[in-house]
């Protein structure tokens, strides 16, 4: 499942990264790419964690505090 979301998030950012960054040298889009996904999964760590793990709705509760 995890290795599913990652391929997903991938090819999400994937696209983002060749239109914002076709003009620039390989290495620097190999960067923008790797800081793209880096940021999607930030933004998605609770639902992948919490999706791995398997967590019940009450062990969601105790695990992440707000």
């Amino acid at each position: 499942m995890l290795v599913t979301l990652v391929a997903l998030l991938s090819s999400a950012t994937v696209a983002q990264a060749e239109q914002g960054a076709a003009s620039q040298p390989p290495e620097l889009n190999r960067l923008v790419y790797a800081e793209l996904l880096r940021s999607d999964v930030r933004a998605q760590k609770i639902t992948i964690l919490t999706q791995v793990i398997g967590f019940t709705e009450a062990d969601d509760a105790a695990f992440w505090p707000t």
